[in-house]
């Protein structure tokens, strides 16, 4: 009441008595919200003083008013602002005497007074804090007496609403401007420039802190990103109790708006950096942020140039790091994910989405390294050992019989991560678990290889030769009525002669077709865990198709071998048979041939293909150190086999020669059956022919004349496939001879230059032609008298003309030694020419031939086929 008195008369004072009561009333409630008002008014400062005097007019009033204002700068009240800018309100409208209620209410419209709370009067406090003189009083009230009507504030009153401020939280005097996405003063606000700005500065703390805020109230299923949360949590704890401890300063009232400010310097430091670090964060979050990009940057910034930064964040990355060590020591130890965001850098592969039942896929397949994903502290080399030593205790867990294993190793902690010694531990840990695997596996693995070299290889020959005679029979069958249990049974008698128990099993191919049981049979063998990750499903179809080839190449073998036992019954026949047993000699000439590229081809490929890839094979398996290298040398192995054995890409062409040769032999054999079939035939019916020779001659000259046309027919036959089957020679020795490491093998097969003897003589063959057209008698047919035994060689029509008959055979020997007396001319000037050329030193062809001339052949067959006649009787 004493204020609101006080305030009355000082109106009174200043305005005329003239002025209705009313209007003084109006004045005097505006008078009484300048006073009442909670938040601080800007303080002028002297310049503005100074300038607000000059433009007094009553230089009595300035000097009272400068001297009011020397004597509240020495009290010790609160709102000095607001008296001083009540004081020059007062000055003001006492110097103006148009007010009117209509001026008022303007007033009391605007922005600055309808925010002002005038329900309060003034605080007691106030004026129990003031000097006890009666003389300071008057001149408090004085001053009072003099307000303005503009709105004042304290610092307190600021410094309270800045703490709210810096928390993310709005208050009285300092808003959130979301068009400038920032905390500000209130303009209304009548405080100096200075004073503004450092509030506007110190305000950034709370948008920084509201942002992050809100990223650490936000919901991750990502660990890294949770644990990044945690440690933000943390070092914002410190920030809540610098504020905590601006409150009590605030209670104590020491607290000043530079003092906060300085003391908001460095925690303002952290809060940037710490935004700047979210900002890269949750700019990539939406782009599907990993743990690694988390990492990499906190890494980053903990080698920043600024001390204080390096250790903020190196705390906030020690924190962060830990779901990934839990990740490493649970994959290291125990084998296992538990992976639930997928943000660790080894992954389940499932990206084919199929069930790997091959223990080689799923050894190589079942888990896999990202790379994207591996934090920056760990280097690629150390992801990847990491990445091995748990495949190999997750591969271990999985066999029954690996139950034991030694794990003598303390867990990974926070702190090595990064370091050296992190890179040593996880190398160390990673040799010795691979070498307790390869110690455990090693045994059982060498008797497995030798047992498939043995078998699978054709290693142990006398097994395989007993196995092939034992199924010839159910072999020759066509493939449909090859049945998997017989072959099976018949596989089981031939374990007799073999002394170590052997897991062999019988498989059988898809059959083509005309295939036979030689085709599809295969032999298989059984491997269980662990080792049928080293023998998987690819390496096992690989040892197949060897098996196949060599299956194949004996098979060939074995054909010729019964073809050289049916030759042997045939070696001593009548000399009255000339005629058959020139034609099996030539099919032993051919027979040997075809046993001379067998045998050495076979011998190039256990030797050179097999023997020399498994002895380095076994070399390296002696220093391997990982079940990885030992896969990767097994695999070479198998690919080394496959490349010299022309059973890859790049020996397709060969492989087909080869196939052809092999179907040459084949055939040979069909037409040695059937020649000494018909020898047989002819030897037995030899003497009950010698009986009825008498009584019946026209009727046998007949049966001879069949008899001789069926034998020529099978010689053609034979000299049609030894063409054949040299020319595919021919063919695969100038393939080889390109290749420089196929020469030995080349070597092997023409070591005397036998083919290339052949080659070399299609050019002489060409003048011999020549010389026989010219040498040799045109005849018609060969006559002898009726009187004689018509003799086993005849002549038949030649497509010339003329006749010319021989009147004994004595005559006919005479002109066949004028034709050998020129062909041995004609080869001696031959052998000359060769040896001033120096190209090769033996002449491929060795003796003149015996000219017969079968009655159903060309001319130019005729001397062919006597000449083969002639030089397989000479061998």
């Amino acid at each position: 009441m004493e204020t609101q008195t006080l305030l009355h008369q000082l109106v009174k004072q200043a305005f005329p008595d003239s002025i209705e009561d009313s209007t003084l009333n109006n004045y005097k409630t505006y008078f009484l919200r300048i006073l009442n008002v909670r938040t601080g008014i800007q303080l002028m400062d002297e310049s503005e003083l100074q300038a607000e005097m000059t433009k007094m007019t009553n230089k009595s009033q300035a000097y009272r008013l400068q001297d009011c204002l020397n004597r509240l700068s020495k009290t010790r009240l609160r709102k000095k602002n607001e008296l001083i800018h009540f004081l020059f309100r007062t000055s003001q409208l006492g110097q103006n005497n148009s007010y009117t209620n209509q001026t008022l209410d303007t007033l009391f419209k605007s922005q600055e007074i309808s925010q002002i709370n005038y329900s309060q009067t003034i605080p007691k406090k106030i004026i129990e804090e003031s000097p006890k003189n009666n003389d300071q009083l008057n001149i408090i009230q004085q001053i009072t007496d003099k307000g303005n009507v503009t709105l004042s504030i304290t610092e307190k009153d600021l410094i309270k609403d800045l703490i709210f401020s810096i928390q993310g939280i709005e208050s009285q005097f300092i808003c959130y401007d979301p068009i400038n996405d920032s905390f500000q003063v209130k303009k209304d606000i009548a405080i100096s420039s200075a004073s503004r700005k450092l509030l506007n500065v110190m305000c950034e703390c709370g948008w920084l802190f509201k942002k992050i805020q809100t990223f650490t109230q936000s919901n991750y299923n990502s660990l890294v990103l949770q644990a990044l949360q945690n440690s933000i949590k943390e070092e914002l704890n410190e920030y809540y109790r610098l504020i905590a401890y601006f409150e009590n300063l605030l209670a104590e009232s020491t607290l000043t708006l530079r003092k906060m400010y300085m003391w908001l310097k460095q925690p303002m430091h952290h809060l940037v950096q710490i935004n700047l670090v979210l900002s890269q964060i949750l700019t990539n979050v939406q782009l599907g942020t990993t743990s690694s990009l988390v990492i990499s940057i906190l890494c980053r910034y903990s080698k920043h140039g600024c001390p204080q930064t390096s250790q903020l964040f190196s705390r906030i990355l020690h924190q962060t790091t830990i779901p990934i060590v839990r990740f490493i020591n649970q994959w290291i130890f125990d084998g296992s994910l538990s992976d639930q965001a997928q943000e660790f850098f080894i992954e389940r592969n499932d990206s084919n989405k199929i069930q790997i039942r091959d223990s080689g896929e799923l050894w190589k397949n079942e888990f896999k390294v990202n790379q994207d994903k591996i934090p920056y502290m760990i280097s690629l080399n150390d992801s990847y050992k990491i990445f091995d030593t748990g495949r190999v205790i997750n591969w271990l867990r999985k066999q029954k019989k690996f139950t034991q294993f030694n794990q003598n190793y303390d867990l990974i902690t926070i702190d090595l991560l990064g370091t050296e010694q992190f890179s040593l531990f996880v190398d160390q840990v990673n040799k010795e678990y691979n070498k307790q695997l390869i110690q455990l596996i090693k045994p059982n693995f060498k008797i497995t290889l030798n047992a498939i070299k043995r078998f699978l290889l054709l290693g142990q020959g006398e097994f395989i030769h007993t196995l092939m005679e034992l199924l010839q029979t159910e072999l020759n069958k066509p493939a449909q009525q090859c049945y998997r249990h017989t072959l099976l049974s018949i596989l089981e008698s031939a374990f007799k002669n073999v002394s170590q128990e052997v897991r062999l099993n019988v498989k059988l191919l898809e059959p083509s077709q005309n295939d036979t049981g030689w085709e599809i049979f295969c032999l298989d063998y059984t491997i269980d865990e662990p080792l049928n990750t080293i023998f998987n499903q690819k390496i096992m179809l690989s040892y197949y198709r060897i098996f196949n080839f060599l299956w194949r190449i004996k098979r060939v073998e074995f054909t010729l071998t019964q073809c050289w036992k049916m030759h042997q019954k045939f070696m001593a026949i009548p000399n009255q048979f000339q005629t058959i047993k020139k034609a099996i000699q030539l099919s032993y000439q051919m027979m040997n041939e075809m046993q001379h590229f067998i045998k050495n081809f076979y011998s190039y490929l256990m030797l050179e293909a097999i023997e020399s890839s498994w002895k380095k094979f076994i070399d390296e398996c002696d220093k391997i150190q990982d079940l990885d290298g030992l896969i990767k040398i097994h695999e070479l192995f198998i690919s080394d086999i496959l490349d010299r054995s022309f059973l890859n890409t790049k020996g397709e062409s060969t492989q087909k020669l080869l196939f052809k040769l092999f179907d040459y032999i084949f055939r040979f054999k069909s037409c040695q059956e059937l020649l000494l079939s018909y020898a047989k035939d002819q030897i037995s019916q030899t003497d009950n022919q010698q009986l009825q020779l008498k009584n019946l001659l026209n009727k046998q000259q007949n049966i001879s004349r069949l008899n001789q046309n069926k034998n020529q027919d099978i010689i053609k036959s034979l000299l049609e496939l030894r063409k054949q089957y040299r020319d595919q020679m021919f063919e695969l020795l100038e393939k080889l001879k390109k290749e420089d490491r196929l020469k030995f093998l080349h070597f092997k097969l023409d070591f005397n230059e036998y083919y290339l003897g052949i080659q070399e003589s299609k050019l002489f063959n060409q003048d011999l032609e020549r010389f026989i057209e010219k040498c040799l008698p045109k005849v018609n047919e060969v006559q002898i008298q009726p009187n004689r035994v018509q003799s086993s060689k005849q002549l038949i029509q030649p497509q010339q003309p003329q006749q010319r008959t021989f009147n004994t055979n004595i005559e006919f020997q005479n002109e066949v030694r004028s034709v050998k007396e020129g062909l041995r001319l004609l080869d001696e000037q031959r052998r000359q020419q060769l040896q001033l050329k120096d190209q090769f030193s033996k002449s491929p062809l060795q003796k003149s031939p015996l000219l017969q001339i079968p009655p159903t052949m060309t001319e130019h067959e005729k001397r062919k086929n006597d000449e083969d006649l002639s030089s397989s009787d000479d061998d």
